[in-house]
Order: structure tokens, then sequence, then C-alpha cells
């Protein structure tokens, strides 16, 4: 976010961090549209668990 601040285009951007392009505009239009609290994990977020934590405690 303090790159982009300093008015630096996402290709630079892009480069100083080493991440990928599309992460780079996600996360500064998260940024934009929600501030700091855009960053952070949302629930749901990432694949749901096949076999829930008290099912994997009998299996082993």
């Amino acid at each position: 976010m303090a790159l982009s601040r300093e008015r630096l285009r996402v290709p630079r951007i892009v480069r100083e961090l080493g991440c990928a392009d599309k992460t780079a505009r996600y996360r500064l239009a998260r940024f934009n549209a929600e501030g700091l609290y855009g960053l952070g994990d949302r629930p749901g977020a990432g694949r749901e668990r096949r076999i829930h934590a008290a099912a994997r405690r009998t299996h082993h």
C-alpha cells in the first residue's frame, strides 16, 4: 500500500514485492474499497475440510 501511495504503478510494485500481478491488483482493490480491514482474511476463505476435527480424532 505504501508503494501505491508513492504513485508507483502495479508492474513496479510487483517487481519490488516479488508477487503476482493479479495478487497486487486484488489487494490494492480490497484496500481501496475497505481500508486496512479489507486486507485481513475473510470468513470461509480457503477450502472447507473434508473431515472435521471430531471425525479425525476417531480415525487415528
